[in-house]
């Protein structure tokens, strides 16, 4: 391919690009350019172009510092046919003479490509490792998939759904597992009512999903990050919140109550033909437990409300992005005191009905540890769901400088970071 050339692109080439995708990952569109300028990334556009000036391959990297220089990162790029041989190759060689030119001292690539798929059993039903072989014969260095979670970059383990074949709500809530179609029941029963969030509302969702990082044990993001994601993605982005509102609660729970005491009515009534009668009796026990279930409900109701000193409050909350091909759930923070009532499982349900509307076939849970021994959480909530585990292919090196880059890996293994 002697007749593409590789280069830095401009804002306008790489959109122009990017627009022409039927899959787009959000680390790699240009709203996520503008976000790591802000962010002192310091990326840079760079792309194959063919005799025509078409970009026909292209990226993001962003530039880090490190001991003794600073290295390129691109991270879920680059955007090319990997089934290319020639077309990687080509694409990569540009990339070492760029970045050797420029100084750096090694390129960190992470590519959006899948190894190895799982179903919710746990069982393998696809492995490629082809694109991994390709890049080590360009002289890449393959780093290790490790299991766990790390918000530095995107996740080696994620959790995807796929919605094609999937035409409206019913069809979606059947495909999800019996216990989440019981917890979208109660969310009906509970009330429980979703909004898509203003800017004024980034301060609560901040506040909620540090509470939620700080009780399992993750790294929360900033506030800032927030207000610059809500700016520079514009309508690629959403945050929704789960609200409780009491009164509305307490309503329901008082009908539910009203419409029971007319069955008991009712088979007491029976009762008095038959007092002897096994099944009424039965019955009137059941619907008598869940009557007092119901007042235990409004009792708890108006603790909480109290507590709170105010009529709603947030239950759960979550930011998604929407992209060609994908939409992703990227952040999310749950109320500890209200995990009763299932929220995070509506938002879930919502956000899945607009990817159907959208024409979007792949919702994306994003990050897992990769663990299927039941030990993560996380893991076992998307689960819930029924998808699919993804092993991305991982993290490839390429050293420009190969005594500075090994230096840095001799301090790494000394400091131990």
């Amino acid at each position: 391919m002697s007749d593409l050339k590789f280069q830095q692109l401009n804002r306008e080439e790489y959109l122009k690009f990017t627009a022409k995708q039927k899959y787009l990952n959000f680390l790699q569109s240009v709203e996520s350019y503008d976000l790591f300028l802000v962010r002192d990334y310091n990326p840079i556009l760079v792309g194959l172009v063919d005799s025509d000036n078409q970009v026909i391959a292209g990226g993001i990297l962003s530039q880090f510092k490190v001991h003794g220089g600073f290295y390129y990162r691109m991270d879920r790029g680059p955007i090319l046919d990997f089934k290319n041989s020639t077309l990687v190759k080509t694409f990569f060689d540009g990339l070492y003479y760029f970045a050797k030119t420029n100084g750096a001292l090694y390129i960190s690539i992470i590519p959006d490509l899948v190894a190895t798929k799982f179903n919710n059993e746990g069982a393998k039903i696809f492995e490629d490792n082809t694109s991994l072989e390709e890049m080590k014969k360009i002289g890449f260095i393959h780093v290790p998939i490790q299991m766990g979670n790390d918000t530095n970059h995107s996740p080696s383990f994620q959790y995807v759904k796929d919605l094609s074949g999937i035409e409206d709500e019913k069809q979606l809530t059947d495909s999800f597992t019996k216990d989440v179609q019981y917890y979208l029941k109660k969310n009906k029963q509970f009330g429980i009512e979703l909004k898509i969030l203003d800017e004024a509302d980034l301060k609560d969702f901040y506040q909620l999903e540090v509470a939620t990082a700080n009780r399992i044990g993750f790294k929360a993001k900033e506030l800032d990050y927030y207000q610059k994601a809500y700016k520079y993605y514009g309508n690629k982005t959403k945050f929704i919140f789960a609200f409780l509102d009491f009164k509305k609660y307490k309503k329901t729970q008082n009908q539910a109550i009203n419409e029971l005491m007319k069955i008991v009515d009712d088979l007491n009534l029976r009762l008095k033909d038959t007092p002897n009668n096994k099944k009424i009796i039965r019955q009137l026990n059941e619907y008598n437990d869940q009557i007092k279930a119901h007042h235990k409900r409004i009792e708890q109701a108006d603790i909480l409300q109290s507590n709170e000193g105010k009529d709603k409050v947030i239950t759960a909350g979550a930011m998604f992005q929407y992209f060609p091909g994908e939409l992703t759930y990227l952040y999310s923070g749950t109320n500890e005191a209200y995990k009763n009532f299932y929220s995070p499982y509506l938002i879930q349900q919502f956000v899945m009905q607009e990817a159907i509307k959208l024409g979007i076939n792949r919702y994306n849970f994003y990050g897992v540890s990769g663990k299927q021994d039941g030990s993560d959480g996380v893991m076992e909530f998307k689960k819930s769901f029924n998808g699919e585990l993804e092993e991305m292919i991982g993290e490839f090196i390429l050293p420009i400088n190969k005594f500075k880059y090994n230096l840095i890996q001799i301090l790494k293994k000394i400091t131990g970071r």
